[in-house]
C-alpha cells in the first residue's frame, strides 16, 4: 500500500490484458480465458485498492473522513470495468455456443 506506482503497474497489466483479449477474436476458447483472467485481476485490484484506502485512513487518527469517497474517480472506473468485461464475457460465450450448434447442423 505504500506507492501509487503499484496501482498504475496493475492498471497498465490489466489494460494490455484486456486489449490482447479483445485482438484475440480468432480464438474464442483463449478469449474466454483471458477475458476471466483479467475480471479476476479486476478484481483483485479492485479489492487491494480499497483495502489500501482503509489500512491508510485506520492509521491516521487526525482524518476525518474514511471511505470510497477518498478513492476518488479510479474506484468507479475499476467498478464499472467489472460490468463492461463480465458483459463481454458473456456475449462471446453467447458467440461460441451460436457457432458450436451451427456446427451441430453441417
Amino acid at each position: 500500500f505504500s506507492s501509487n506506482n503499484d496501482s498504475w503497474i496493475l492498471c497498465l497489466i490489466l489494460i494490455i490484458l484486456l486489449v490482447i483479449t479483445i485482438v484475440s477474436f480468432k480464438n474464442r476458447k483463449r478469449q474466454i480465458t483471458l477475458a476471466w483472467f483479467a475480471f479476476i485481476l479486476n478484481l483483485l485490484t479492485t479489492s487491494w485498492m480499497v483495502l489500501g484506502v482503509y489500512v491508510e485512513k485506520s492509521a491516521c487518527s487526525s482524518c476525518k473522513s474514511t471511505g470510497i469517497d477518498d478513492m476518488g474517480i479510479g474506484f468507479f472506473a475499476f467498478a464499472s470495468a467489472f460490468l463492461f468485461i463480465f458483459l463481454g464475457l458473456r456475449g462471446v460465450q453467447k458467440d461460441q455456443k451460436l457457432i458450436s450448434s451451427l456446427d451441430r447442423l453441417r
